[in-house]
């Protein structure tokens, strides 16, 4: 049996300050602050190395369809002339 251990990775205090809190605005943090994870890929959602998902590709290929899809379905107007009034 292959076991991921996400979940201690998650609570991992040399990955993530406050690491035993819930703290929702941790997805928000930019480089630098003090919630932003001190190891590249921490976040990563489908994993990464040679235990990475393998649905990978697929999924990513369906939100790109989705997008298209959505995208074609939505007026878009210029809005420059509009935006220069506001500012």
């Amino acid at each position: 049996m292959l076991f991921d251990a996400n979940l201690s990775g998650m609570r991992s205090l040399s990955v993530f300050a406050r690491a035993w809190e819930f703290l929702p605005e941790r997805g928000l943090a930019l480089p630098g602050e003090e919630l932003y994870p001190r190891r590249k890929g921490a976040w990563r959602g489908f994993g990464m190395g040679p235990r990475g998902c393998i649905g990978q590709e697929l999924v990513m290929a369906e939100l790109k369809l989705v997008v298209v899809v959505v995208a074609g379905e939505v007026d878009v107007e210029c809005g420059w002339g509009e935006w220069g009034e506001r500012r």
